[in-house]
């Protein structure tokens, strides 16, 4: 385990590199979304009708405060509000994700899952500005109204 930490840590520092990262601490209190922080997989509680975002991140990942600072948006935070399940886990804290879910490859790593924690699209590794963070979210509500028509929900 000691092992995959540290070359998760090298992976962050060499994607962190490339990537332009502000720092901003999130969702303490986020009253308006559901949001779960470091949770181990046996936490998980499944909210109906919404999408599982399982958020992988660590401590000191840069990548991954500055999309947790996009999550904070005005357009992106509605569109989180409305559509899914927030849920963070510190992957060196956590040891291990849900059944069923890759390793990930650095963080962040974002997964969309549904209530049967089957993805929906695959997983979102690595940062993303605004516009394309927003493209994945759609690309999951999309994956999701198809896999569950209204009428199902």
């Amino acid at each position: 385990m000691k092992l995959k930490l540290k070359y998760l840590t090298v992976v962050t520092l060499v994607a962190g590199a490339f990537m332009m990262t502000s720092c901003s601490d999130t969702a303490k209190e986020n009253k308006t979304a559901t949001v779960s922080e470091n949770v181990t997989s046996k936490d998980i509680k499944t909210v109906s009708g919404k999408i599982n975002m399982i958020f992988v991140t660590q401590h000191g990942c840069g990548a991954c405060e500055k999309l947790k600072a996009i999550m904070q948006r005005e357009a992106i935070k509605t569109l989180l509000t409305s559509k899914f399940n927030v849920i963070f886990i510190d992957i060196s804290k956590a040891g291990e994700l849900p059944k069923g879910l890759e390793e990930p490859f650095g963080t962040p790593t974002v997964y969309f899952v549904d209530s049967k924690n089957e993805q929906l699209i695959g997983p979102m590794v690595g940062g993303k500005d605004e516009t394309n963070f927003k493209e994945v979210l759609e690309e999951a509500i999309n994956a999701y109204d198809a896999k569950y028509p209204a009428k199902e929900k």
